[in-house]
């Protein structure tokens, strides 16, 4: 059994049914786990004033105060935890922009796939900024177009280009873990990283952007 070292505090105070999803996703995730469940940002700031979790993931508004509101208490006591929000698709572009300004790490909807809450978890605990992918492409091209990312299949190591192959046939992450051998917390690190040196946040444009690039055996 692999040693559990990627704790996450959650703070999801509005849907009962969302909040085990998420359960249930961390649950598939070797490596990471739950360390308490809130709904107070002050019982929040607590817990990370006496330890030290990897990860907040919250509802935007929690029971007392805001997520950006315990974010900023956060800072002010020199406590860097990365924080993941939890959004519906109302919310206006300008808004996540400015979250994403303010120092939140990642944005994800909640009516997302449980492969996008995976991916978003595993981003934002290595603090990482993602954002779910069904929002505007513009919340990410001023970084994108900062980032020289070299097409070159050079940048793709070999165990990348075999998880790439597997993607491209349909296997979820499970398989993939099964066909290589490999633990799905490890799967999970190299999409991560694929992910990263594509300058995608979901799974369909890797698949392009490879195919696009000569990186696929077709």
């Amino acid at each position: 059994m692999e040693h559990v070292n990627i704790d996450i505090i959650i703070g999801v105070t509005k849907n009962y049914l969302w909040k085990y999803g998420i359960q249930t996703a961390i649950s598939s995730m070797p490596g990471y786990a739950i360390a308490g469940e809130y709904a107070s940002g002050v019982e929040i700031l607590s817990i990370c004033r006496n330890q030290a979790p990897k990860l907040l993931l919250l509802d935007q508004e929690l029971m007392d105060m805001s997520a950006n509101e315990l974010h900023d208490l956060l800072v002010s006591e020199n406590i860097h935890i990365p924080i993941l929000l939890i959004g519906s698709s109302n919310t206006i572009e300008n808004d996540i922009i400015d979250l994403f300004q303010c120092g939140i790490k990642g944005y994800i909807l909640n009516n997302c796939t449980e492969e996008q809450i995976i991916d978003a978890i595993t981003h934002v605990s290595k603090n990482m900024e993602w954002c779910s992918p069904t929002c505007s492409p513009r919340l990410f091209n001023n970084k994108r177009s900062t980032n020289n990312i070299d097409t070159s299949s050079k940048k793709i190591t070999h165990r990348e280009h075999e998880i790439l192959n597997l993607m491209f046939k349909g296997h979820n992450n499970t398989e993939i873990s099964d066909v290589l051998c490999l633990s799905i917390n490890t799967v999970q690190n190299h999409i991560c990283n694929i992910y990263s040196k594509f300058g995608v946040r979901e799974r369909l444009k890797a698949v392009n952007y490879a195919k696009r690039e000569g990186l696929i055996d077709l």
